[in-house]
């Protein structure tokens, strides 16, 4: 199963603790996400609100186009079972985004139809490629296979 969590552990949005990816589904689903939000006067505690998962959301809103911002996963099958979650219920509507050239790499291969953001070693070499005016026969700064991309913030 994929959640939707921005943050890599639940601290923040949640009355739990602890880091999401060490955590059981139904460990995960427990938590209360609405406990933190809206200080001081905090309305969403006790309502109900879930840490969701990925399917729920493309699902619950099928006409809003998303970004699919991959943080880490040490699971084996993670991209296989993203790509299958993004093909099946939001193909044309989703963009993916990481600033890890691995896992945009594989996520290219599984789905070269879904836009993707720049990498941030991808976004150096474009700008060192165009502040040069490299040109080529078969190699230019931009590379008509990104449909869209986007500057990673600095770490």
């Amino acid at each position: 199963k994929i959640v939707v969590l921005h943050d890599p552990t639940v601290d923040r949005t949640t009355d739990g603790a602890g880091p999401i990816v060490a955590m059981t589904y139904a460990e995960a689903r427990r938590l209360d996400a609405g406990f933190r939000y809206g200080a001081p006067s905090f309305p969403f505690r006790s309502r109900g609100i879930r840490i969701p998962l990925l399917e729920e959301i493309l699902d619950s809103f099928p006409d809003i186009g998303f970004t699919v911002e991959l943080k880490s996963s040490s699971h084996p099958k993670f991209f296989e079972h993203l790509a299958s979650i993004i093909r099946n219920l939001a193909l044309h509507r989703t963009i993916v985004a990481s600033e890890d050239d691995g896992s945009l790499k594989t996520m290219r291969r599984l789905l070269p139809e879904v836009p993707t953001n720049l990498s941030r070693s991808e976004v150096r070499r474009f700008f060192f490629m165009a502040s040069i005016n490299y040109r080529h026969k078969k190699r230019h700064a931009y590379n008509e296979d990104y449909k869209t991309y986007d500057l990673a913030p600095r770490g």
